[in-house]
């Protein structure tokens, strides 16, 4: 489908209509699942916190605890 702004001269809503083509389905399914991803990135976010506070890990089995203790935590 062709949208007006990639016949538009202009670069930035040629860049802009390329990209709402792009990602059209996934906005579209939200509206019949009303899913989204943000605990999922809150998650992430969390782990990446925890990495950095860290300095990293030695023992895997120890940062997958910690990662386990995250998820059980509320905040």
């Amino acid at each position: 489908m062709a949208y007006k702004g990639q016949s538009a001269g202009v670069a930035i809503l040629k860049k802009a209509a390329e990209w709402f083509a792009k990602v059209k389905a996934g906005i579209l399914n939200w509206f019949d699942c009303k899913i989204s991803s943000e605990k999922l990135e809150a998650f992430n976010g969390k782990i990446r916190r925890l990495l950095k506070n860290t300095c990293g890990f030695r023992d895997h089995e120890y940062m997958f605890l910690r990662m386990q203790n995250l998820m059980d935590a509320k905040t």
